[in-house]
């Protein structure tokens, strides 16, 4: 299920993937100033999220790609994801990279990436 939610100030897409039991959220804001990696993206994913019986048959990967094909039926062009170490292992960040990912932006135990769609 692909869900589209237009807010004020953003457009959100919900992806759900209810067979396999996981999610993703993809934040698309209005205004310039709000664009993630000041404005390098047009959009953010965040939210990843699947059930621990499902995790390692390629759910998230098939949830990642639905995201980035509707953010380019969006006609987004650069899209940017976040990772914290604090919450996620480092082979998740290294998973983002295997997806087409570059690090843009290093903090303390996070990292921001951004993908040309």
């Amino acid at each position: 299920m692909i869900q589209h939610q237009h807010w004020e100030d953003s457009i959100r897409i919900l992806v759900t993937d209810e067979q396999h039991h996981g999610s993703i959220q993809v934040f698309i804001p209005h205004r310039t100033e709000d664009k993630p990696l000041d404005g390098a993206a047009d959009a953010l994913i965040y939210s990843l999220w699947v059930d621990e019986a499902h995790r390692g048959h390629e759910v998230a990967k098939h949830l990642m790609e639905a995201a980035e094909r509707e953010l380019k039926r969006c006609g987004i062009a650069n899209v940017a994801i976040s990772w914290d170490g604090r919450d996620s292992p480092l082979w998740v960040l290294h998973w983002y990279e295997r997806l087409g990912y570059e690090e843009e932006a290093l903090g303390h135990q996070c990292s921001t990436l951004l993908k040309r769609l």
